[in-house]
Formats: C-alpha cells, sequence, structure tokens
C-alpha cells in the first residue's frame, strides 16, 4: 500500500503535463480542421481561377506576411502585407475559412493590431473589417490564441511547477529519511540504557 501510494506522488505530475499537452494539440488540430492554410486558395468565378498567394518571412519576434491575389492571367488583382509582432503573448494568423454565406472562403487576417477578413467577389476583393464577422468566427480567433500561443506559457509555467514538485518531494524525502533515522537512533540508545 505504501509503494503504491509513492508510486502515485512520482506519477501524477507527469499525467497531468501529458494530459494538458494532449488537450492542447487535440484542440489546436481542431482549429486547424476549420481555419485552413490561405496559399494556394483558389477563388472560382464562372470559368474563370483566382489564386491567393501568400508569402511569409519571420524577423526575430516579427512575422511579415504578404498576400497577393492572381488573375487566370497572372496578373496581380489585389495586393496586402501585414506585420504580426509575436512578443508579449502577441500573434496572428492568415487563414481561409468560410465566414459569409457564398461557396468561396474568406481570407482571414487576425492579429493583435489588426484584424479583417477579404471576401471575393464578382473578380474583386473586398476587404471587410473583422467587427463584421460572426461571434462563431470571432470565438474561433480567440481559440487558436489561446490554444497557440498562451497554451505555451501554460505548459512552461506547468513544467516549471513538475520541477519544482519533484524537488520538494527529494527535499521531503530527505528530511524524511533524516528523522526516521535519528528516531531509530534514539530509541535504540533507549533501548541499550533499559538492557543496562
Amino acid at each position: 500500500m505504501k509503494s503504491k501510494f509513492k508510486i502515485i506522488l512520482l506519477i501524477w505530475p507527469i499525467i497531468l503535463l501529458v494530459g494538458v499537452y494532449w488537450h492542447f494539440s487535440y484542440e489546436r488540430k481542431q482549429i486547424d480542421e476549420i481555419l485552413m492554410k490561405a496559399d494556394g486558395l483558389v477563388w472560382q468565378s464562372g470559368e474563370k481561377q483566382f489564386k491567393v498567394q501568400v508569402n511569409q518571412r519571420e524577423e526575430g519576434e516579427l512575422l511579415h506576411i504578404q498576400i497577393q491575389v492572381l488573375d487566370p492571367d497572372n496578373n496581380q488583382i489585389y495586393k496586402t502585407s501585414e506585420v504580426i509582432d509575436r512578443d508579449m503573448f502577441g500573434g496572428g494568423f492568415v487563414r481561409a475559412v468560410q465566414i459569409d454565406k457564398d461557396p468561396e472562403k474568406e481570407i482571414l487576417i487576425w492579429h493583435t493590431r489588426t484584424s479583417y477578413y477579404l471576401d471575393f467577389s464578382k473578380e474583386r476583393v473586398n476587404k471587410i473589417a473583422f467587427d463584421q464577422a460572426p461571434l462563431q468566427i470571432k470565438d474561433l480567433a480567440k481559440s487558436w490564441h489561446k490554444y497557440n500561443v498562451m497554451a505555451g506559457l501554460t505548459m512552461t509555467l506547468l513544467l516549471l511547477s513538475v520541477v519544482c514538485y519533484y524537488i520538494l518531494y527529494v527535499f521531503v524525502t530527505i528530511i524524511l529519511r533524516l528523522v526516521k533515522k535519528k528516531l531509530i537512533k534514539k530509541l535504540g540508545a533507549g533501548g541499550t540504557f533499559l538492557n543496562h
């Protein structure tokens, strides 16, 4: 019984850590199934196809993003660029997602400084303010930030807590062993005295 309790004390922090990591990974996967890759997205207008190109470049904490839309003849019909600052738990993304009721997906540009989406209609690209997006999309963006940015902080704090727990566990175990040895020594000495 004592050894089982000892095993539980040793493994529960690892189980918690693995469980939380698995939960965050699962949530990220669920979000990625809705917020899809925007680079290579094709918008259809009758027989014509318009292709979206997204280029990303990292510069320290900054993520430079350039979005351009090309017509069937590879002429640029729309271009925009954004800089996402990932410092101090910032972050953002450019993803393709179904926002309105038409069959074409929209391009959602979301980050802490500014957010909007690009809607393709009648061979034109329209920039629409994020506050016009449905509540479901707003919640999805918040979830992305929670599980892709804040989850890193949560995991770091949890890992530090687990390390502190094991240090404390070792410290308490050593103290208890020393106390136990002292008590045995005392009792042993008392027993010798009684025998004389």
